[in-house]
C-alpha cells in the first residue's frame, strides 16, 4: 500500500477564514505559487524554508517504494538490499519523529540521533544505487 504525502490543509479554522477573507486570497495564492515553483523547479519557496523536514517527509515513502523495485546493488542480494532500504527508512522516520517533537526525546536522546545516523550513513554509502 502506497503512502502519499497528505494535503496540509488551511492553516486556520472556518471560523477565522470567514472573519478574515483576505487570509482566503493570501493562503490560495502561497499553495498556488508553490505548486508552480514545484512543478518548474522541483521545490517551492515553502520547501527550502525547511529542507531537512521536507526531505525528510517524502524520502522515508521513496525508499519503501524502491525497496519493492526490480534493481539492486552486485554487491548484495535483492533481500539484503530490501532489507537495507526499508531499515533505511525507518530510521528517516525516527528522524522525522524527533524533528517533530523533539521535547519527545529528552530522556531517549541518543537513541535516535543513532538510528538515524545510520541512516545517513547507508545514503552516503549506497547514494549512487538508489535508483530503479
Amino acid at each position: 500500500m502506497r503512502k502519499r504525502i497528505a494535503f496540509r490543509g488551511p492553516p486556520y479554522t472556518w471560523r477565522y477564514m470567514l472573519t478574515r477573507p483576505w487570509e482566503i486570497v493570501s493562503w490560495v495564492w502561497g499553495e498556488v505559487r508553490w505548486f508552480i515553483q514545484r512543478g518548474l523547479y522541483g521545490y517551492s519557496d515553502y520547501d527550502w524554508w525547511g529542507l531537512d523536514g521536507y526531505l525528510l517527509k517524502w524520502l522515508p515513502s521513496a525508499l519503501r517504494e524502491l525497496a519493492n523495485g526490480h534493481g539492486y546493488p552486485a554487491d548484495l542480494t535483492e533481500v539484503e538490499w530490501r532489507d537495507m532500504l526499508l531499515k533505511t527508512a525507518d530510521g528517516l522516520d525516527k528522524g522525522r519523529d524527533y524533528l517533530d517533537n523533539p521535547w519527545d526525546y529528552h530522556e531517549d536522546y541518543d537513541a535516535v540521533p543513532a538510528e538515524f545516523g545510520e541512516a545517513m550513513d547507508f545514503i552516503h554509502k549506497w547514494f549512487w544505487h538508489l535508483w530503479d
